[in-house]
């Protein structure tokens, strides 16, 4: 077989063999070669050829040799035929990503029309192996990543076998950079590479925990995305461990190691059984790589042999010994001498225990190791390191460099000369002054506490009103106390503060809040001066409490002043930048949302270097929210869960973060098609709040306007507004128009539900009010934007057209300088299409609806946004009397519904996608075909909307009465228009487009 008639998979296998023999003695390479031919004879004689062309060159220059390789297998790879265009399944090839030993990955889409998705089809080579060797490698990889759930892991989405027995894997696509290209491009310092690893680590151990060692891990096999994350690639010879071992089945007997030795373990080399510690030793030469731009060991022979004696018997070289170029210093943005006095101590020792030869002495888990980078990240002891006293206190005075700055002037007393044993001494000294404060503040804090809750105990004049007091008054008494009680305790009234704050913010007391966080501010400028990070930290806590105060205006300049503290001292990388972080986040939320996300992304970035956290859990609660309202549900709900997670991790309730966490994932879930795990998780929400507070607590009040309005738009109207009507009085009669936030959300969500049901006048009472709140307290914000909108909805429903045209323009402006369009668009379109619609502008609907940003997957897809869209358009095709194509854009939402199997969801669509398909049927001349549709739209909106006013249910009966007329039923269609006329007697004013075939079908039955 000619060499330009290889395969891809025989070129890979080529390759591989040419490096083999090159790395063999010239007195072994002749016996192996024959072996070779004998077994495989035309690939027997593609070496030969390779080495005799390479043998004409000579060893005198092994670039020369390497780029003739290199060529001769390119050109044999170019003549091959593409895959592009075919189909494996239900998907179809685009081009290639990259081929390995095992196989080729394509990028490839579904050509089936069930959704649009874009996966990684991984196709094995069929003519490297065959029979059971393939069955084997396939079948253990779709075991092994069907088992792997991990958001650091590529999932696996589908399996199954082409028309022609060739067996494909669809994994999840990531687009991404390989890890060390990715550190490089970027030139991220070493902590932000350092945190990368520690994704790495976190997805594989969740991989080892599962009983799956990778056995490949490598640059290439990690990617980043541009948002950061990491992804693990590849479980092709990943291995499934019996009593933690990992043995050779035939199959990698037959067909070889499968392996890269530059990353390879020295058992793995060795041939001997593997084990986690295996992937711990890849992932140290990964992070040696990353920290110093080198790999662990110094060949004098640059070929595979050389390699693969170093792993085996050579040492490794520290870190920060290794000849670190310029270039490479530069890429880690710090020079080639700084990088080499931050390497040299803890990461050389951490990195150095993962590369031990001897496996048991190694890390005993990917976790351990990751553990260590966390610590080394806080500046705390890491296991790596001999446990000495020495050690332990200058990480402690590391840790405290502001309340042990004398202990600096002791290390310098020292090296000019001072004994180890006296260091040590005067060192306890220090730590025993720090503590004894420690102590005494403690003290004091305690001491005040108890002297408040006296107030409530029987000890007192009248000791049944005072066991009477409430946790309000019992704060209120305590900050009354605090300048007289604490005036000799700085510190301890610093702390105090904080306390009282915090539970003034729990009990959503905001204003009483927002002074006592003032108060703490200017506390700590008093106690440490205008630049600490105490000072910084007490300013973010406090843009916290503005955020749902009738001061959000100040939020703006109290979270540049914390940010001008942290860049002046030069902190980057700290939890309370985190914080800041997570607050610009939400401050950014309605006005910036791109910035917004990119700001909760760098939080939790940041954040998940340090061990786990409440701070990082609510960090990824804020970025879940996030990523939901840049309709990414799959990122939202992975990063919500793992919230849940890290809670779960520590152990402790954390209450007060659990029904906004449920909410935020709740709605994912919606988005995702996860009704019933939606619905449990708001439930969930509703019950953790009621376990913070009473019917009147805030949190109680939003869980129940979000299960409200999840049940209202998942056609459980009257259940859904029960709930959403009990929340509007119990916010209006708790906060009322003080509150800047939460009132009006009530309020919104309520008024598109009283729409609906055909209570437009009701609707447009609490949207004016919510409407004139948001002006007062955001009037560039996104949720004036959605009040606007609801107005215009219900201004529509009442035939008030240049009001709605007025709403809708405001609200477009707030939209386009807050997210420039984009998906959270969709519903303003909507809107602005249907106006133009009722008006009769058909054509103008169109136009309109060339606007909405598609995030349709497909006929099972239901994405609400989509199905109205699809709606809408059926309604612009009936206003351009455009009769089939609304019939069959009606006829496909209704069929959409039932293929979906979440009918009972979805009925609220249904009956609008019904009362469209009946009219288009009835003004295209089929009565006798409208009928049904019509008939299934009035028990629907009869069964859900209000029967007395709906303007809606009135106008399928009209419809219905008119069909009836045309198939001489007067009777039937006496009954229907005297319930329309009911509905429209009601209202002081509807639309023309619910007038107009009233009356005109009225006259025709008055004409009977």
């Amino acid at each position: 077989m000619p060499l330009k008639n290889l395969s891809q998979p025989e070129v890979a296998r080529l390759s591989s063999l040419l490096d083999h023999a090159l790395d063999l003695a010239p007195e072994l390479r002749e016996t192996w070669l024959s072996d070779l031919s004998r077994r495989d004879p035309d690939i027997g004689a593609h070496v030969k050829e390779m080495l005799t062309a390479i043998d004409k060159v000579g060893d005198d220059d092994p670039l020369e040799t390497r780029d003739l390789v290199g060529h001769r297998l390119a050109a044999a790879v170019r003549t091959q035929p593409t895959l592009e265009g075919r189909l494996f399944g239900p998907y179809r090839v685009l081009r290639l990503l990259g081929q390995g030993g095992m196989g080729s990955v394509w990028l490839a889409e579904r050509a089936d029309g069930l959704f649009s998705r874009q996966v990684a089809l991984k196709l094995v080579h069929q003519s490297l192996m065959g029979g059971a060797a393939l069955g084997e490698r396939f079948a253990r990889e779709r075991a092994i990543l069907a088992g792997l759930d991990h958001p650091r892991i590529a999932r696996l989405l589908d399996a199954g076998v082409a028309e022609d027995g060739q067996p494909y894997l669809a994994i999840e696509y990531v687009e991404g950079t390989p890890l060390t290209a990715y550190c490089d491009a970027k030139r991220l310092a070493l902590p932000a590479r350092i945190d990368l690893v520690v994704q790495v680590l976190s997805a594989v151990q969740h991989a080892h925990r599962n009983l799956v060692v990778h056995r490949d891990l490598k640059p290439s096999n990690i990617l980043v995305t541009a948002e950061g994350q990491v992804r693990l690639l590849d479980f092709g010879i990943a291995k499934l461990l019996t009593e933690g071992v990992a043995r050779e089945t035939e199959l990698t007997q037959q067909g070889g190691r499968a392996l890269t030795p530059e990353y390879a373990s020295p058992e793995q080399i060795a041939g001997e059984p593997v084990t986690t510690a295996s992937d711990v030793y890849s992932l140290g030469v990964l992070l040696y790589e990353l920290l110093c731009g080198n790999r662990p060991y110094q060949l004098k022979r640059d070929s595979r042999g050389a390699l693969e004696e170093a792993i085996l018997t050579a040492d490794p070289m520290r870190p920060s010994q290794s000849a670190i170029a310029d270039a490479i210093a530069t890429a880690r943005s710090t020079t080639a001498k700084k990088l080499r006095q931050t390497l040299g101590g803890d990461l050389d020792t951490i990195v150095l225990k993962a590369l031990k030869k001897n496996p048991a002495e190694r890390y005993a888990t990917a976790d351990a190791f990751m553990q260590d980078l966390q610590r080394y990240g806080a500046g705390e002891p890491v296991t790596a390191r001999p446990d000495s006293a020495v050690y332990r206190v200058r990480k402690f005075v590391w840790r405290n460099k502001f309340a042990a700055a004398s202990a600096i002037a002791v290390f310098v007393a020292l090296a000019a000369g001072m004994g180890v044993a006296l260091w040590q001494a005067r060192i306890a000294r220090q730590q025993a002054l720090i503590a004894k404060t420690e102590a005494g503040t403690a003290e004091a804090v305690q001491a005040f506490m108890e002297d408040i809750f006296r107030a409530n105990s029987a000890d007192q004049t009248d000791p049944l009103k005072a066991q009477q007091t409430t946790a309000r008054e019992l704060l209120d008494v305590g900050l009354k106390k605090i300048d007289t009680a604490l005036a000799d305790a700085p510190a301890a009234k610093l702390r105090v503060f904080v306390t009282l704050a915090h539970m003034y913010a729990d009990l959503r007391l905001t204003q009483q809040a927002v002074d006592v966080y003032r108060k703490r501010v200017q506390l700590a400028q008093s106690l440490y001066g205008k630049t600490h990070p105490a000072v910084a930290e007490a300013l973010i806590d406090l843009s916290s409490a503005l955020f749902v105060s009738q001061h959000i205006d100040q939020r703006d300049e109290v979270l540049k002043e914390a940010a001008q503290i942290l860049d002046q001292i030069g902190d980057h990388t700290s939890k309370v930048r985190a914080h800041l972080l997570e607050q610009q986040a939400s401050l950014y939320y309605d006005r910036d949302s791109g910035r917004a996300l990119e700001l909760a992304r760098r939080s939790v970035q940041l954040l998940r270097a340090f061990p786990p956290s409440q701070q990082l859990a609510t960090a990824l609660v804020t970025l879940g929210d996030m990523y939901g309202f840049h309709n990414e549900p799959e990122r939202a709900e992975t990063v919500l869960i793992e919230a849940l997670s890290v809670f779960d991790q520590l152990r402790e309730p954390y209450l007060s973060e659990m029904p906004q966490l449920y909410e935020f994932l709740a709605d994912a879930q919606v988005d995702l098609q996860k009704f019933s795990a939606a619905e449990q998780s708001y439930r969930k929400g509703a019950t953790a709040a009621r376990k913070i507070g009473g019917e009147d607590h805030l949190d109680v009040i939003r869980a129940d306007r979000s299960l409200g309005q999840f049940l209202f738009s998942t056609s459980r109207t009257k259940e859904g507004l029960v709930l959403m009507e009990s929340a509007k009085v119990r916010i209006l009669a708790t906060r009322g128009d003080g509150d800047s936030l939460f009132t009006a959300w009530v309020l919104t969500a309520l008024g598109r539900a009283l729409i609906q049901v055909g209570r437009m006048e009701e609707a447009l009472d609490d949207l004016a009010f919510a409407e004139r709140n948001q002006r007062r307290y955001r009037p560039d914000g996104m949720v004036l934007a959605l009040v606007l909108e609801r107005e215009a909805e219900a201004q529509i429903e009442l035939g008030r057209f240049d009001d709605a045209r007025k709403s809708l323009a405001e609200a477009a402006t707030i939209h386009l300088v807050a997210h420039g369009g984009g998906i959270q668009f969709n519903d303003h379109v909507r809107l602005r299409a249907h106006l133009s619609a009722v008006m009769g502008d058909g054509q103008g609907a169109q136009n309109e609806l060339r606007q909405f940003q598609s995030e349709d997957g497909g006929p099972r897809d239901i994405k609400f946004t989509s199905i109205e869209r699809d709606i809408a358009k059926a309604v612009a095709a009936l206003a351009s009397a455009r009769f089939t194509d609304a019939s069959s854009l009606a006829a496909y939402v209704v069929a959409k519904t039932e293929r979906s199997g979440f009918t009972r969801y979805l009925r609220i669509y249904r009956a609008q996608a019904e009362l469209i398909h009946g009219k288009a049927l009835l003004l295209s001349g089929n009565p006798a075909d409208a009928v049904l549709p019509l008939k299934d739209a009035v028990a629907l909106m009869t069964e859900m909307y209000d029967s007395d006013r709906s303007p809606v249910l009135a106008d399928a009966q009209v419809a219905l009465a008119d069909c009836y007329l045309d198939l001489a039923m007067s009777d039937e269609a006496k009954k229907l228009m005297a319930q329309a006329k009911a509905i429209h007697a009601a209202h002081h004013e509807l639309g023309k487009q619910f007038k107009a075939p009233l009356i005109r079908v009225a006259a025709r039955l008055a004409a009977l």
